[in-house]
């Protein structure tokens, strides 16, 4: 949904470049207000959007000089919808993009919880909290291992403390070569819950593999996840779905799961009981005994509980390439427009689109495309 006011975690310690992307559903041109605050510097830009048009441009107020980790705030008088790419250059000489949409969902609730980390074997999570709000926040950060218990790097909860529009990162590492799966909840003690993710990154030595975001969430009891692991023009490796779920309550959870193809149809169906803060992680073959899929998975629990839903593709090294996809929450439909801020095809890019109908009843959608001055645009979906 687009927002007056949006704040994204930016990191170019090691030469990573980020692009900006903005839209405007409006009709007629706003100016856009881009706020950078990094340790006790704030730097500030204007940029104009044409009326229902967007902008793409690498963000140049980042100082050269300097190893900037901060918070970028974008707002505007009227809503707009942005998102961040951040560029990595591996040690290939090949780009990494993550994409973010920043603080786009926050509304202040919590606890919160990542589910999914990794560390050791290769892996390293980040979870990154920023403070998007007009007042301090302040809370702990706890991690579980898949039993509920504590994890050696994290025996006690990680407390933190954070001015507004300032950043606070924790980083989970393991020296072990075995990878641990664990999960974080986030408990506010003064202020709102902050807007958080996770960022978690495959290394081979010092070689990036893959870097993936996943967004600090409050627990839910119904969700559906999208589903595709078919070879396709963009995605030619072999490819699977992992599933997480972490049940941070002192009830354990009946997790219900059903299996549905891309026109709706039911395909199977599974159940069992998550125990008390506990999580587990299954891919789509061990629920369903399938590989190659298109479709949905929809979940229904008797206890809120926190969900990932990661893609792992091959890429022609045969190494694996970690993407979180994320999931949608069951709502009553609604007739309001929803803004992509950007659509990238080509130079080693591409947009894959995925639309989920949780409804008993059939959804019509409209989508329109548009150039960055707000015209018109013909578009071939692969």
């Amino acid at each position: 949904q687009p927002q007056t006011r949006t704040a994204f975690y930016v990191d170019v310690r090691e030469g990573q470049r980020v692009t900006l992307i903005v839209t405007n559903p409006e009709s007629r041109e706003v100016q856009v207000t881009l706020r950078l605050y990094y340790g006790d510097h704030v730097r500030t830009t204007e940029v104009s959007v044409a009326a229902n048009g967007f902008r793409a441009e690498l963000v140049e107020i980042f100082d050269p000089d300097e190893d900037v980790e901060g918070t970028l705030e974008v707002s505007a008088p009227q809503p707009v919808a942005s998102m961040v790419l951040t560029h990595t250059l591996t040690d290939r000489g090949e780009t990494l993009v993550r994409a973010s949409a920043g603080s786009s969902d926050w509304d202040g609730r919590g606890p919160l919880v990542v589910p999914g980390l990794k560390s050791g074997g290769g892996y390293r999570s980040d979870l990154v909290l920023i403070n998007p709000d007009e007042s301090v926040m302040a809370g702990e950060i706890t991690v579980f291992d898949r039993d509920g218990g504590t994890v050696a790097a994290a025996s006690q909860p990680v407390t933190y403390q954070i001015n507004p529009g300032e950043v606070f990162r924790w980083t989970l590492e393991s020296p072990y070569g075995v990878p641990e799966t664990t999960y974080g909840v986030i408990r506010p003690t003064v202020g709102s819950a902050p807007s958080a993710m996770a960022r978690v990154s495959l290394l081979k030595g010092t070689l990036l593999l893959s870097e993936t975001e996943i967004p600090a969430r409050v627990t839910t009891q119904s969700a559906w996840f999208p589903i595709d692991t078919l070879p396709s023009i963009i995605r030619h490796g072999e490819a699977k779905m992992i599933f997480a779920f972490a049940n941070p309550s002192r009830t354990p959870a009946t997790v219900r799961l059903t299996l549905f193809d891309e026109l709706g149809k039911e395909q199977g169906r599974w159940e069992q009981i998550l125990p008390a803060f506990n999580q587990r992680e299954w891919s789509l073959g061990e629920l369903f005994n399938v590989r190659k899929h298109r479709g949905t998975v929809q979940l229904w629990t008797d206890v809120p509980l926190a969900l990932s839903g990661r893609r792992i593709t091959r890429n022609l090294r045969g190494e694996p390439v970690e993407n979180e996809l994320g999931y949608v929450v069951s709502a009553e439909p609604a007739s309001q427009s929803l803004e992509l801020p950007g659509i990238l095809d080509g130079q080693g890019l591409a947009t894959e689109l995925v639309l989920i109908n949780p409804w008993q009843e059939a959804a019509k959608t409209l989508m329109t495309f548009v150039g960055s001055e707000g015209q018109p645009k013909d578009i071939i979906l692969r």
